[in-house]
């Protein structure tokens, strides 16, 4: 095929990144136009679908998350289930185990889908850079129902569960976390709307439904400045543009440190407003996105930051 020939037309709504699959070729997954997903190969076609809820970029282990009947699976680089959706949320692996979620909690399972580690906690984290895990745990000793604390790869306790809280062992952490939750359907919230969820999509008209996002999203800093308080004090809005700056600045270099250089473009932004600017990367095959927000309504003024991983 020529140079710039086309490959299949343009008959798909989203393509995440294209993987090996360990066979000479590439494999990546794809939606149809009415959102229904399965797998293309490096030529365009169809591996298999397209009848999948979702499916995500293949991780290390050469998995794919999928979705199909309100349950979560993984499929490998041939397109075919490996593991029959069983799962209520599923995460990618990391160090051969993925923090998979049942009726009976939370554990980790291996590439087999066997519960491995656990099974009942209240909730665990994908395994950091130094190989260790945060559980939530049945205790008492933080005067409450659970505790936090760590296991190796092995499920083995590396730092006792005493902890109210523990972040994880890495500098990704918001990012991994991002990466575990299931795909949704979102658009960023306003502080000027006041709907505070951006996965409910319920009130909005055709126009906004037509620039949601699929993924998932959190908000990193976010402020409203009444017109009574910039009428009262007009110095407000330069002193929190200010410091904003400095919270998108030091995201940006820690994402940068992380993840490296940004993508050349970043893409469709996550919403549009008076002001915005986004920088975006590649991350396990989706698109990492770190937005700065600004709306003006009657006077009132609002400013947020947005990290979202969204397909490509």
């Amino acid at each position: 095929m020529p140079a710039g020939g086309v490959v299949r037309p343009p008959e798909l709504s989203a393509v995440g990144a294209f993987r090996p699959d360990g066979q000479g070729g590439l494999v990546a997954p794809a939606a149809d136009l009415d959102g229904r997903w399965g797998y293309l190969d490096g030529d365009g076609r169809r591996m298999s679908g397209p009848a999948l809820g979702h499916a995500t970029g293949f991780d290390g282990e050469g998995l794919s998350r999928f979705r199909a009947d309100g349950a979560w699976g993984y499929a490998g680089t041939d397109g075919a289930p490996v593991v029959p959706a069983r799962f209520t949320e599923a995460g990618p692996f990391s160090y051969g185990l993925a923090v998979v979620r049942t009726p009976e909690g939370v554990g980790y399972a291996d590439t087999a889908g066997t519960v491995v580690v656990g099974g009942a906690y209240r909730d665990a984290g994908r395994f950091g850079v130094n190989g260790l895990g945060g559980v939530m745990l049945p205790d008492g000793r933080c005067g409450n129902e659970w505790t936090r604390g760590f296991l190796d790869v092995t499920g083995a306790p590396a730092i006792e569960p005493v902890y109210e809280w523990a972040d994880a062992f890495d500098p990704g952490a918001a990012v991994r976390e991002l990466l575990d939750l299931p795909a949704r359907e979102f658009r960023p919230s306003s502080l000027l709307e006041r709907n505070e969820d951006p996965y409910d999509l319920d009130e909005l008209d055709d126009h906004d439904l037509e620039r949601t996002h699929f993924g998932a999203v959190r908000v990193v800093a976010s402020s409203r400045l009444d017109a009574a308080w910039l009428t009262e004090y007009p110095f407000l809005l330069e002193e929190t543009q200010e410091r904003f700056a400095e919270v998108l600045d030091t995201c940006e270099r820690r994402l940068r440190e992380r993840f490296g250089e940004p993508l050349a473009h970043p893409g469709t932004l996550l919403r549009t407003g008076d002001g915005e600017w986004a920088v975006a990367w590649e991350a396990d095959g989706r698109r990492l996105v770190l937005q700065l927000f600004e709306l003006v309504g009657d006077g009132d003024h609002e400013l947020q930051i947005w990290l979202a991983v969204t397909d490509f």
